[in-house]
């Protein structure tokens, strides 16, 4: 009877394991994985990105480069404000299908609103450069303004500038743009891009008088200017060169820039054939130069010189 009774489990035994079977081939087929894809999406939408993120795991186990199931985490990663692990996975969805840059970007953009809305500026920054990295023509919004200010903080002048002058061009009446004006010319000069850098000094300077900034801006526009006028000159364009070296003189605030300004003003006349007036510049240079010496001191001092040699030939 023991026998008979093991001879008829066999059959139900065999049953068992098929069915297991075929649950195993359900779960790794397409179909299994597009029911859990399908759970992690509906868990996400209804605020559980936690099991949302188990849901796309359980699939990747199955197909690490399931591009559904890499973006369902990396998107539920992103909502439990774990940004590290889901940059990884958005990264490695790019790897497989590039396409989703574009909806990674604005999905970062719209959670960093969200943070600066929120006062969590630090991690909207952050949020906002991957979302310029993943797609570079994301369009920010007034935001625009804050996240070129970011740039320009951390020294990254090339997107500052970009940055600013986008800002500027889709908000010209915005009361912000007074304030963007400086540190846009300052990225602008720090990428050598003098022309354009001189015209928002001139701009910052004509429209805000009485920024804290002024000084500074001061300092540097006439920087600016004197290199403009040294790159005229090269070209043999002495008028241009005159035209900018006397704004530089215009703002009597900087002894140094001052000198250096006349001694170019003093060598673009002599270029021009005006020795008397070069000379007269260059004596300017002399009698204004408290501590008696200097670059600019002794360059007057040698140029008078010559002046006076070819005068008495």
């Amino acid at each position: 009877m023991r026998a008979l009774g093991k001879a008829r489990a066999l059959p139900r035994l065999g049953w068992m394991l098929m069915a297991t079977l075929l649950v195993l081939i359900a779960a790794c087929d397409g179909s299994g994985l597009d029911a859990h894809l399908e759970r992690g999406e509906d868990s996400l939408s209804k605020g559980d990105p936690a099991e949302a993120r188990l849901e796309g795991l359980y699939v990747l186990q199955q197909e690490s480069d399931n591009t559904d199931a890499l973006w369902l985490v990396g998107r539920s990663l992103l909502a439990l404000n774990r940004d590290a692990e889901a940059e990884g996975y958005f990264r490695s969805l790019f790897s497989v299908d590039p396409a989703f840059r574009v909806s990674a970007g604005g999905l970062y953009a719209q959670m960093a609103a969200v943070d600066f809305e929120a006062a969590r500026k630090k991690r909207a920054a952050r949020r906002w450069e991957l979302a310029l990295e993943f797609d570079p023509l994301q369009d920010l919004g007034v935001h625009t303004f804050f996240v070129a200010g970011h740039f320009f903080k951390n020294e990254d002048y090339e997107i500052a500038a970009q940055l600013f002058n986008a800002a500027k061009e889709a908000y010209p009446d915005t009361s912000e743009l007074t304030e963007v004006l400086f540190p846009h010319a300052e990225s602008l000069a720090r990428l050598g891009r003098w022309e354009e850098a001189s015209e928002q000094l001139a701009r910052f300077l004509k429209e805000a008088p009485k920024h804290p900034k002024r000084m500074e801006a001061i300092f540097l526009y006439q920087d600016v200017l004197i290199r403009l006028a040294r790159a005229d000159r090269e070209l043999l364009d002495f008028e241009s060169a005159l035209d900018k070296l006397e704004k530089v003189l215009r703002y009597r605030i900087n002894p140094g820039m001052i000198e250096d300004a006349r001694l170019e003003k003093g060598l673009c006349l002599e270029d021009l054939g005006r020795y008397r007036e070069a000379a007269e510049v260059y004596r300017k240079i002399v009698e204004k130069n408290s501590s008696g010496s200097g670059r600019s001191m002794e360059a007057a001092l040698e140029r008078l010189e010559r002046i006076e040699k070819a005068r008495l030939k």
